[in-house]
């Protein structure tokens, strides 16, 4: 128990308290650590409706990718099926899903997840706490 819990504060207090670091007068992110990344793939205040498009494609050895451009100047960004799937049920689609992110036909259901994304879209401090326990266990595991 207690080397679990010194692993567990050493984690919290050089991890997650120094996210950012001053360094000769300038603040320099170690990491990002926020999150942006349920912003990117849902809407606000209508997690489903407002979240920008994305539109399917298969690459040239048969992958598939889910793409937008995003930020001016703009900037290409892309997401895989496991991404989309936190907000977009892609269950019995396979691998290539032929519903549609966004459109008045064939949309994608919305995934179960979605509540729980839009959690995290709107509370970063909810995400950190999560995201840290969830790290503790699996560092405490062996898992990383």
């Amino acid at each position: 128990m207690g080397d679990k819990s010194h692993f567990a504060r050493y984690v919290h207090c050089n991890i997650f308290s120094s996210m950012v670091r001053t360094c000769d007068n300038q603040t320099h992110r170690k990491f990002d650590s926020d999150n942006e990344y349920y912003k990117l793939i849902s809407g606000s205040p209508d997690l489903a409706n407002d979240a920008s498009n994305w539109t399917q494609i298969q690459l040239d050895n048969g992958l598939v990718q889910w793409i937008r451009d995003d930020g001016v100047p703009p900037r290409r960004i892309f997401m895989l099926n496991v991404d989309i799937a936190l907000v977009r049920d892609l269950k019995g689609f396979r691998f290539l899903p032929d519903c549609k992110f966004k459109a008045p036909e064939n949309m994608c259901p919305i995934a179960s997840t979605l509540t729980k994304v839009g959690m995290y879209r709107n509370d970063n401090l909810t995400w950190l706490n999560d995201f840290k326990r969830v790290l503790v266990r699996m560092l405490e595991k062996g898992l990383v």
